[in-house]
């Protein structure tokens, strides 16, 4: 965990970190406590601007019949944003400001046939990359920035870097078989499988003004490298922190469903749908520690009786468990892309 050198009293908040968060949104004045700056160019000229690149948006699409009654299609889509500049505030300096870029692709491919009259299949998998990188916009990570704890501007440098990469695969898979006994029947089963992944490197940046606070005499590890953050209160020496720097760490999720369903009509007017879901969910550590898992069955029973066989008055009665078919959803298909983050990316205290 790391652990903050100071040099002075610390404030009434605790000064350690945590890596829950990647965003924290920072303390602000209110508006007629703002200071006034002048608008042109100079290191105390604090930015209020910024130009984003949002490059257009790559899509493309092929689709095959490599086969009577059986349709591949693929599909591509693809975005990136450069933002300099991404504060957007009156509380950084010019210096102290930081670019955010995010890099967006999705891969899809779906195959459906139709086996034969009564058989139905379906397959679809997925593949999403998304990066996201903050750094300070002069590129310097060895200079040590500053915030002040009564005006809240920051200067001298932007205090934290990082960088994350969250890709996902998914597959599906269907099938259904249309049989003709005591009745009508479509038996359907199929799978839902994921994996996903969220790897970070998520550090302060600056320099020690004393290499030893970056040492075990202030309760670093052994042979640990760190940034830092000066914290004066309105000009005056208050507060200076050290974090440990901490290399990338990876944490993985994985998923996978497996359901089974029957779909009868034993009469025009009357449906009965009975099924069976299995759900499960492992959660690992950096080192591929398992550390949660969540499963459960799923049961399903429903009945719809058409009274006058008009669909006017139709009556209903079914659990309430969720649903068995997932096949609707589309593998890797949607993803949000955020260009401004909420506050500035600094480490969570």
């Amino acid at each position: 965990m790391r652990k903050p050198a100071t040099t002075h009293p610390a404030p009434t908040r605790s000064a350690t970190t945590g890596r829950g968060r990647i965003f924290r949104t920072s303390r602000r004045l209110r508006p007629s406590e703002v200071p006034c700056f002048a608008t042109g160019s100079g290191s105390s000229a604090p930015s209020s601007a910024r130009s984003s690149r949002i490059s257009p948006r790559t899509s493309s699409k092929a689709t095959a019949t490599p086969a009577p009654s059986h349709t591949l299609a693929l599909k591509f889509n693809s975005e990136t944003a450069d933002v300099p500049h991404a504060q957007n505030s009156s509380f950084f300096t010019p210096e102290a400001g930081y670019d955010q870029t995010q890099d967006l692709r999705i891969y899809n491919a779906s195959y459906d046939a139709v086996l034969n009259p009564n058989w139905l299949a379906n397959f679809q998998v997925g593949y999403l990359e998304n990066k996201l990188d903050a750094r300070p916009h002069s590129g310097d990570l060895d200079t040590t920035g500053t915030i002040d704890q009564v005006t809240g501007i920051a200067s001298g440098n932007y205090t934290n870097v990082q960088t994350s990469e969250r890709p996902r695969l998914q597959a599906l898979a269907s099938t259904s078989y249309i049989a003709e006994f005591l009745g009508s029947h479509v038996f359907k089963v199929g799978t839902d499988l994921e994996w996903t992944k969220f790897s970070s490197v998520n550090n302060v940046t600056g320099t020690p003004l004393d290499p030893s606070f970056c040492s075990e005499q202030f309760g670093q590890p052994a042979g640990a490298t760190c940034g830092a953050i000066n914290e004066p209160a309105d000009g005056a020496n208050f507060l200076y922190l050290v974090y440990t720097d901490v290399a990338e760490q990876t944490f993985e999720g994985r998923g996978m469903s497996f359901y089974a369903q029957d779909e009868w009509r034993p009469v025009q007017n009357v449906t009965a749908k009975i099924g069976l879901r299995y759900d499960e969910a492992d959660f690992y550590l950096p080192g591929d520690e398992k550390v949660k898992t969540f499963a459960r069955f799923q049961p399903r029973v429903g009945v719809a009786w058409d009274l006058f066989n008009d669909s006017t008055t139709i009556l209903y009665g079914a659990d309430r468990s969720s649903g068995i078919d997932s096949s609707a959803r589309s593998a890797g298909l949607r993803a949000t892309r955020s260009t401004r983050p909420c506050g500035r990316p600094t480490p969570s205290r």
